[in-house]
């Protein structure tokens, strides 16, 4: 089984009016990624979105603009790349998706013969 794993493709950071918008930059990949998303779909794969999600008081804000404020537009998936319900969506609050988050134990469930990560 192969894994796709989808970092931060959120409205924050792709979509033009997003608080670290990557602007045209960001968009450019969009494409890329809803074909992969689409074979994965038609072959079972397994597809699992890694998004930052913050509170509003996050000291990451110290160093960064606010951004991906949970429950907020900015926080969600753009929506040329939304998740299905059989999609698995883990929040994060840091770089890594995988401290303070239940990333490993799931690979770990799956036990993946491939994971790429878009």
């Amino acid at each position: 089984m192969r894994i796709i794993l989808v970092v931060d493709m959120l409205n924050d950071f792709i979509d033009k009016e997003g608080a670290l918008s990557l602007k045209e930059v960001g968009y450019g990949i969009v494409p890329v990624i809803k074909e992969k998303l689409l074979y994965a779909r038609d072959y079972d794969d397994r597809i699992i979105y890694l998004c930052d999600n913050h509170h509003e008081d996050d000291k990451e804000f110290e160093r960064f603009p606010a951004h991906a404020i949970t429950d907020t537009w900015g926080s969600e998936v753009i929506n040329d790349l939304k998740p299905t319900e059989y999609d698995i969506v883990i929040s994060k609050q840091r770089y890594s998706g995988f401290f303070n988050t239940c990333l490993a134990d799931i690979l770990e469930d799956i036990n993946p013969d491939e994971i790429e990560v878009v």
